[in-house]
């Protein structure tokens, strides 16, 4: 069970982010990390922040906010970071609010990931 965090109040930056293709395993990944005392990850999986202007025109006040609680580590997936040339900008929008954090790349056979990818929208 996921835990979720709303309380509101200054929040945190993630030091690491959840990156990679759709089908990969994000949400999985996700999951397993929220059920570790010593992280905390947001409770909306997927924050957008970085590649949509309508949730980066918010502000980092607003980011921080997804991450709360006391915790070692802080964290979020969002595979549209990695949409390249559907969103662009994004590396150096993460680099200027967080330059040292962690990146957690998820791969899987792009073969598989297609099938996959094609299942779930059929």
């Amino acid at each position: 069970m996921l835990r979720i965090f709303r309380k509101r109040g200054p929040g945190h930056l993630p030091t690491f982010l959840i990156i990679g293709a759709a089908k990969c395993g994000t949400t999985s990944l996700h999951y397993y990390l929220n059920l570790h005392p010593e992280i905390a990850i947001s409770w909306e999986k997927e924050i957008r922040f970085f590649n949509y202007d309508h949730r980066w025109n918010r502000g980092v006040r607003w980011y921080k906010r997804h991450f709360v609680g006391e915790a070692k580590a802080y964290g979020e997936a969002s595979v549209g970071y990695t949409n390249h040339p559907a969103f662009t900008g994004v590396p150096e929008r993460i680099h200027s609010v967080v330059p040292d954090v962690k990146l957690i790349y998820i791969v899987r056979d792009p073969i598989e990931r297609t099938v996959s990818d094609y299942v779930h929208a059929y």
